[in-house]
C-alpha cells in the first residue's frame, strides 16, 4: 500500500513537475535572450555615448581646421599683397637706375664731345701746322715735277698707288671686323661672368649667415675656416670645410631629422681626403698656430670604405620608411664618407610619417647590433644589453626643430657650376683681350702704310696742292670752339644735378624696398605658421574621424546584434505569455509563487535537462490502485487541515515576533547613540590619560537576560583593546577604567549627587594624578550633581577647583578626644536636625 501511494505521489508530483517545467522552458529562453538582449542594450549605450562624444570633440576641432582655413587665406592674401610691394618697388629703383644709367651716359657723352672738342681744336692747330709744311713740301714737289709730256708715266704710277691703296683699305677694314668681334665676345663673357658672380653672391648669403653663427659659437673653428678658404692651395686635395658650412639638406621635411643626428663636434669638424693632408693641417692649425694663435679644432680623415644598412634601400618603402639619411644630405664627397664612418647617415632610415614599421625596423636594426632610425618627429635608438641574454633595447625622444638646416640651402651644385662658369669666363676673356693686343699691334703699321699710299697718291697730283692749301684756308677761317665749350659745361653741370636728385631718391627706393621685403617676409612666414597649423589641425582631426568610423562601425554591428535579440527576445515573450493563457490557475500560481521564491529561471539546457528526467521517470511510473489512492487523498486532506492549523499558530507567533522586533526599534536606536555618546567622551578621557578605550553594547539578540555594557581598554601599545573583567587587567586598571568610566556618565546621569569610594586604591602616582584632574575637570561642570570622593590619601601638587571643599576626617582608636569636649561632636543625626530646624525642613522621626 505504502509503495502505491508513493508512486501514486510521485507519478502525480512528476505529472506537475513536467508541467511546471513546460511552463518554465520558455520562461527561461526568454529570461536567456532578456540577458543577451539587456548586455547588447548596455554595449550599444556605451558605444553609442562613445560615439557621441567622439564626435563632440571633433566638432570643436572641425571649428579650429574652418578657423585655421580661413586663417590660411587671409596670411596667404597677405603674403601675396606684401610680396607685390617689393616688385612695385623694384620697377621703380630699376626705372630710376635706367635714368640714372641715361644720365651717366648722357653725362660721359657730353665729356666725350667736350674732350672731342679739345681734341678737334688741338687737332685743327695740328692740321693747320702739318698742312702749312705739306704745303710748303708740296709746292717744292711741284716745282720739281715734270712736264705734261711726263702725264703717261705719271698717271700709271697714280693708277698703281690706287690699287695698292684699295688692297691695303680692304685689309684694314677687314682687321677692324675681326676688332668688333672680339670686342663683342669679350662684352658677352664679361656679362656672363657678372650674372654668374651675381648668382654667386646670392648663393653666399646662407653660407655667410652659417659662418656669421659659427664665429660667434666658436671662434677658432671660424678663423681656421676663413684662413683655410684662401690657403687651399697649400693641400695635395682640398680640404673639407665643417658640416656646419659644407652640409647641406634641401627637403624640407627632413630638415629637422637630418639636424638631430649631429652633435656639436661633428658639426666642427674639418674632413681630409688623404694621409699627407691630415698630418699637415693638423701640424699647421693645432701645433704651429698658423691662423696666429695656437687653437684646438678636429681634423678627421679615415679611407673610404663600404657599410651596408640594415635593409636594403629598396625595401625601405614596404616598411613605412621614405630613405636613408645620407640620401638627404647635399654635402662634397669626402664630407659624405664621413657622414657614412662617424655618424651612420647610411644606416639611420628616415620616415615623415610616425606609423611606419617600428618593430620590423628594430629587428633590422638589431641584427647588426645597434643603431638609430626616425619616424615623424621621433628618434628610436636601438641597443643591446650588457648583460645577461643581451636583449635588444628602445629608447625614443622628440626630435628638436632645425636651427642650422631648417630654412633656405646653398645649392653646393650650383656654387661649383657658377664659379667654373666665372673661371671659364675670365679664361676667355683673356683670351679675347690678347687677340685683341694682336689686333692693335697689326692695326697701327697698317694705318702706317694706308697714310703713306694715301700721301704717295696725293703727293702724285698737284691737286693735292691745291686741296691743301684749301683745308689751310678752311682750318684757319673755322670758328673756335670756346662756346660750344661752355654750352657743354651748363649741360654736364644740369646733367650732375640730375643724378644727385637721382641717387637720393634711389636711396629713398632702396629703404622702402628694405620695408616691404620685410613685410613680405614676415607675411611669407606667417602664411608658413598658418599654413603648419592647417595642416595639424587636419591630421588631427583626420585622426579623430578615423576613431569615429571606427566607433560607427562598432556600434552598427552591436546595433544589428541588439535589433535581432529584441526581435527574438519579443517573439519568446508573445510565447511565454501564450503559454501561461493555457495553464490552470492553480499551475499559475505555483509557477508564480516558485518564480517570487526561486527568482530568475535556470539557464535553458538545465531547464531541458531536468524536462527529459522527468518525463523519462514518468514514462517509467505506472498509474496505482484507485482504492489506495482513495484513502491517501481523504488522510491527505485531513493532514492539510492540520497544516492549516499550524500555519494560523506560526501566524500568530510571527505577528508577537514583529511586535517585539517594532518595539526593540524604538528602544535600541536610542541605546546605541547613548552608548556612542558615551564611549566618544570615555575614549576621549583615555586619550587624555595616554590610552585607549571604547563602550560597546553587547547585543545578545532574543536572549535579553544577555545584553549587556562592554567596556574596552588598552593600556600598553603592543597589546589590542580587551574587555575589563577581573582576569585580565590589574586592579588599579580596573578603578582607573571604572571611574572613567563613571565620569564619562556624569552628564547623562540624573541624579542629585554620586560618592566614589577609595578609587584611587592600587593606581600608580601618575594614574592617579590624571584620575583626580579628570575628576575635577568633568564633576566642577555646572551641569555636573553634587560628587563626593572618599580616598585615604591625596597626591601633592593636584589640580583643584575654586567650587570644591577638601574635608579632612580624622577618625580611630588613637585620636586624641577634644578637652573640653565638644557638644555634639560626631552626632550626624543632630547636625541633619539642626540643618532642618533653621530651614523649614521637617524631618521624619
Amino acid at each position: 500500500m505504502e509503495n502505491t501511494i508513493a508512486r501514486y505521489q510521485r507519478r502525480r508530483e512528476l505529472e506537475r513537475e513536467v508541467e511546471l517545467l513546460n511552463l518554465l522552458l520558455p520562461f527561461a529562453q526568454y529570461n536567456e535572450s532578456k540577458k543577451a538582449y539587456d548586455e547588447l542594450k548596455r554595449q550599444r549605450e556605451e558605444v553609442r555615448q562613445m560615439l557621441d562624444a567622439a564626435k563632440e570633440k571633433i566638432q570643436p576641432i572641425e571649428r579650429k581646421k574652418e578657423e585655421f582655413a580661413g586663417l590660411v587665406r587671409t596670411a596667404d592674401s597677405a603674403r601675396k599683397k606684401a610680396a607685390e610691394k617689393p616688385r612695385g618697388a623694384m620697377e621703380k629703383i630699376k626705372r630710376k637706375l635706367e635714368e640714372q644709367e641715361a644720365a651717366e651716359k648722357e653725362s660721359d657723352a657730353l665729356i666725350q664731345k667736350r674732350q672731342e672738342l679739345k681734341t678737334q681744336e688741338k687737332n685743327r692747330k695740328n692740321r693747320i701746322t702739318k698742312i702749312k709744311a705739306d704745303i710748303s713740301r708740296l709746292e717744292k714737289i711741284v716745282e720739281r715735277e715734270p712736264d705734261v709730256g711726263d702725264a703717261a708715266g705719271l698717271t700709271e704710277q697714280r693708277n698703281e698707288l690706287q690699287r695698292n691703296h684699295r688692297t691695303k683699305m680692304d685689309e684694314y677694314r677687314q682687321l677692324q671686323d675681326e676688332q668688333r668681334q672680339v670686342a663683342e665676345e669679350i662684352g658677352r663673357r664679361k656679362e656672363q661672368a657678372g650674372q654668374a658672380q651675381k648668382g654667386l653672391q646670392a648663393l653666399s648669403n646662407v653660407a655667410n649667415q652659417r659662418m656669421e653663427l659659427l664665429r660667434r659659437g666658436d671662434p677658432d673653428v671660424a678663423d681656421v675656416a676663413e684662413w683655410l678658404s684662401k690657403n687651399q692651395g697649400m693641400f695635395r686635395e682640398e680640404i673639407i670645410m665643417p658640416a656646419w658650412l659644407s652640409v647641406f639638406v634641401k627637403d624640407r621635411r627632413y630638415q629637422h631629422q637630418v639636424e638631430n643626428l649631429f652633435n656639436v663636434p661633428a658639426l666642427k669638424t674639418f674632413v681630409c681626403q688623404n694621409e699627407d693632408d691630415y698630418r699637415a693641417m693638423n701640424k699647421a692649425v693645432n701645433d704651429d698656430g698658423i691662423i696666429g694663435r695656437k687653437v684646438r679644432v678636429n681634423i678627421w680623415y679615415r679611407p673610404p670604405s663600404q657599410s651596408q644598412p640594415p635593409v636594403p634601400p629598396e625595401n625601405l618603402q614596404n616598411l613605412g620608411f621614405d630613405c636613408y639619411a645620407i640620401e638627404r644630405v647635399q654635402a662634397p664627397e669626402g664630407m659624405r664618407n664621413y657622414l657614412e664612418k662617424e655618424l651612420g647617415l647610411n644606416r639611420i632610415a628616415l620616415a615623415t610619417r610616425e606609423d611606419a614599421n617600428i618593430d620590423a625596423m628594430i629587428e633590422a636594426v638589431t641584427a647588426q647590433g645597434s643603431g638609430t632610425f626616425i619616424t615623424g618627429t621621433t628618434m628610436h635608438q636601438v641597443t643591446r644589453s650588457q648583460y645577461g641574454r643581451r636583449l635588444a633595447q628602445t629608447s625614443t625622444r622628440r626630435t628638436s626643430n632645425a636651427r642650422l638646416f631648417g630654412g633656405s640651402q646653398v645649392d653646393t651644385e650650383r656654387q661649383k657650376q657658377l664659379e667654373q662658369e666665372i673661371v671659364a669666363a675670365r679664361a676667355h676673356i683673356d683670351a679675347e683681350e690678347a687677340k685683341m693686343a694682336d689686333i692693335n699691334a697689326r692695326d697701327q703699321p697698317m694705318r702706317a702704310g694706308i697714310t703713306e699710299l694715301e700721301e704717295k697718291l696725293h703727293e702724285v697730283n698737284k691737286l693735292k696742292l691745291e686741296a691743301a692749301q684749301k683745308n689751310l684756308k678752311k682750318e684757319e677761317s673755322a670758328p673756335e670752339l670756346k662756346d660750344e665749350e661752355e654750352k657743354l659745361k651748363k649741360r654736364l653741370l644740369k646733367g650732375a644735378l640730375k643724378r644727385a636728385i637721382l641717387m637720393h631718391e634711389l636711396k629713398d627706393l632702396f629703404q622702402k624696398l628694405h620695408d616691404t621685403q620685410v613685410q613680405a617676409t614676415t607675411a611669407a612666414l606667417r602664411h608658413q605658421q598658418a599654413v603648419a597649423n592647417a595642416n595639424a589641425v587636419e591630421k588631427l582631426l583626420s585622426n579623430y574621424e578615423q576613431e569615429v568610423q571606427r566607433i560607427q562601425k562598432e556600434f552598427d554591428k552591436i546595433d544589428a546584434e541588439f535589433q535581432s535579440a529584441k526581435s527574438t527576445s519579443k517573439k519568446l515573450l508573445e510565447a511565454t505569455k501564450a503559454r501561461m493563457s493555457q495553464v490552470s490557475d492553480e499551475m499559475r500560481a505555483e509557477f508564480e509563487e516558485n518564480y517570487r521564491t526561486n527568482g530568475d529561471p535556470p539557464p535553458v539546457a538545465q531547464v531541458e535537462a531536468e524536462l527529459a528526467e522527468k518525463q523519462g521517470e514518468l514514462e517509467l511510473n505506472q498509474p496505482a490502485n484507485q482504492e489506495a489512492i482513495r484513502q491517501y487523498e481523504v488522510r491527505a486532506a485531513q493532514i492539510l487541515v492540520l497544516q492549516r492549523r499550524v500555519e494560523t499558530q506560526e501566524k500568530k507567533v510571527n505577528k508577537l515576533a514583529s511586535r517585539v522586533e517594532r518595539t526593540k526599534n524604538k528602544w535600541k536606536p536610542a541605546l546605541e547613540e547613548l552608548v556612542s555618546q558615551i564611549s566618544k567622551k570615555f575614549s576621549a578621557a583615555f586619550d587624555r590619560i595616554r590610552r585607549a578605550g571604547e563602550i560597546h553594547v553587547r547585543d545578545a539578540g532574543d536572549n535579553y537576560a544577555e545584553w549587556a555594557i562592554d567596556i574596552l581598554v588598552k593600556f600598553r601599545e603592543t597589546e589590542k583593546l580587551q574587555v575589563l573583567d577581573a582576569h585580565r587587567q590589574s586592579g588599579g586598571e580596573r578603578s582607573l577604567s571604572t571611574i572613567m568610566y563613571l565620569l564619562s556618565l556624569t552628564e547623562y546621569a540624573r541624579i542629585p549627587f554620586s560618592l566614589v569610594d577609595e578609587i584611587n586604591q592600587g593606581m600608580d602616582a601618575s594614574a592617579e594624578r590624571d584620575v583626580h584632574n579628570q575628576l575635577v575637570e568633568v564633576t566642577c561642570n555646572t551641569d555636573c550633581g553634587q560628587y563626593f570622593l572618599i580616598t585615604p590619601k591625596l597626591l601633592t601638587g593636584l589640580h583643584y577647583h575654586e567650587k570644591m571643599k577638601v574635608l579632612c576626617v580624622n577618625n580611630g582608636d588613637w585620636m586624641l578626644h577634644p578637652d573640653p569636649m565638644v557638644p555634639g561632636a560626631g552626632d550626624l543625626m543632630k547636625l541633619i536636625n539642626d540643618f532642618a530646624a533653621g530651614n523649614g525642613i521637617a524631618v521624619a522621626g
